[in-house]
Parts: structure tokens; C-alpha cells; sequence
């Protein structure tokens, strides 16, 4: 699908916003060394492809955001050659069914960097994890990393009485477009949902000034659960850790990396 100038403007604030958890570059660059395909879901503008391309396996980058997926098309192809011959991108969606293409069935599938909190409707995570679990080889690793949310702090109002935090100014950032200030400002929802609204303030060289909000919903996970998820989905959780160098997970973690093994292969599709 071609990007409309509104998908265009969506992927640049996406990118401007979304730059990873730290570490996490060279965590999946390590976990997929010696593998022979990858698929990234939710892979948005490339950010990961780069350091995958490096592993020397075949590399599948899923999205389903036109602007972002065209985003992803302009860093796949400032690769090298051969390490850009290496990466395919599809467009698709995360809940299923996901493609097997020329490289699959893939032994290592990343949902990096909150990707699984992405999915909003009941039941969407689990369709993704089963969704990956079809396209998984019989020694599939399944690689997903995700924020860890404060449950003692969650908004303790009624369903539809949540209480919305403070509109902060979070971050200042230069771009080629001029300078734009960056505020966040959260809201609590049923379900375990959070929504975050961005408004970016960007001031070009002539002074001009222009106001772009972006809202993007999560719906989280507590740590308890997501093991419970793995194995209604067939996954067998192999590591849970507080870090991407192998940190041990404890009630203090800001982070939850989680490596998840498809016990004895998965029914593929035809």
C-alpha cells in the first residue's frame, strides 16, 4: 500500500519517539547469531533490521503501517549490498496469520520493545503468540522484551473514572526539520490499558511554529502473566530476566526480557 502524506508524518513521529530500550540493539544482534531466519514483528522503521542483517541469516521484517513499512524500505536498502539482499519486508499484521515466505519457518521471531503491548482487543496477544508459534521451527527461540508497569501505582478509580497523569515536557529533540519539544501525557483505561498522547511543538528555522499529536494505547502485561500466555499459546518460557545481559528479574525491574522455546515444533501451515 502506498503511504498517504498522514502515514508519512505518522512514521516520522513514530521514529522521532520510538528509540528502544538501551541495549537492546546488541542484545537481539546476539541472541540471533548462528540463526537462519529471523522474523521481526511489528519490525516499524527498520530500527532492528541493520543489527539483524548482521547475524548473516535470512531476515523477515513484519509491519503493518504503510508509512512506517516505507520507512523500513529506505533503511533496508542504505544497507550494503549483501547484508540488504539478506532482508525481506511484508506487510502484514502480528495477529495472524503470519507469512512463512522463502525463509521460514524461522528459528528465531522478536516482538521487541513493548511490540506485544501494541495489541489492544481481547485476545489479540494471544492470537499473536499462537500466530508465531505456526511459523516457528522445531528449535525456535521466541524473543520479546517489554516494559515493567508498577501495579502499587496503577490508578485505583473505578472503570472509567481513571484519572490522567500530568502533561510533561519529556524531550527536546533537533531535526532536520527545526527543533521540536516533545510532551507525554498518560491516561489509565480498563483492561490494563494506558494510552499516551504526544504533542510535539516544531519550530523551524524561520520560527514557525506547528503543533503534531500522536496517541498510541498499550495494553500491558504484568510480569505474572506473561508465562501463563506463553503456554496457552504452546511456548515454553525458557529465561525471564530484568535486562538484556541476563540480569535476574526481581519486583525492582524495570524491564521484563523474556526468551520462550517451541517444544517440539509447531503445526505449520500449507
Amino acid at each position: 500500500m502506498t503511504p498517504t502524506d498522514a502515514d508519512l508524518q505518522d512514521a516520522w513521529i513514530w521514529e522521532l519517539l520510538h528509540r528502544g530500550h538501551r541495549g537492546d540493539k546488541a542484545y537481539y544482534r546476539r541472541a540471533c547469531r548462528g540463526s537462519r531466519a529471523i522474523l521481526e514483528l511489528g519490525c516499524g522503521y527498520g530500527r532492528l533490521l541493520p543489527f539483524l542483517s548482521e547475524t548473516g541469516a535470512s531476515v523477515v521484517g513484519l509491519e503493518r503501517h504503510p508509512g512506517l513499512l516505507a520507512r523500513a524500505a529506505e533503511r533496508v536498502a542504505a544497507l550494503p549490498p549483501r547484508r540488504a539482499a539478506r532482508v525481506s519486508l511484508v506487510e502484514g499484521d502480528m495477529r495472524g496469520p503470519l507469512p512463512l515466505g522463502p525463509a521460514g519457518p524461522f528459528d528465531r521471531i522478536l516482538i521487541p520493545y513493548n511490540g506485544l503491548f501494541c495489541l489492544l482487543a481481547p485476545g489479540e496477544q494471544l492470537a499473536c503468540l499462537k500466530a508465531a508459534r505456526a511459523v516457528a521451527a522445531p528449535d525456535c527461540h521466541l524473543l520479546l522484551d517489554a516494559y515493567v508497569i508498577d501495579e502499587a501505582a496503577l490508578d485505583p478509580s473505578p472503570p472509567g473514572e481513571g484519572a490522567a497523569d500530568e502533561n510533561e515536557h519529556v524531550l527536546t529533540v533537533l531535526t532536520p526539520e527545526g527543533r521540536v519539544e516533545v510532551y507525554e501525557q498518560n491516561f489509565e483505561a480498563p483492561g490494563q490499558r494506558i494510552d499516551a498522547l504526544y504533542t510535539l511543538e516544531l519550530t523551524d528555522d524561520a520560527g514557525e511554529t506547528r503543533t503534531l499529536t500522536q496517541r498510541i494505547g498499550h495494553k500491558f502485561l504484568l510480569p505474572r502473566e506473561v508465562e501463563p500466555l506463553l503456554t496457552e499459546a504452546g511456548w515454553r518460557t525458557i529465561g525471564f530476566h530484568g535486562g538484556f545481559r541476563g540480569a535476574k528479574f526481581t519486583d525492582r525491574s524495570a524491564l521484563m526480557v523474556i526468551t520462550a522455546e517451541n517444544p517440539g515444533g509447531a503445526p505449520h501451515h500449507p
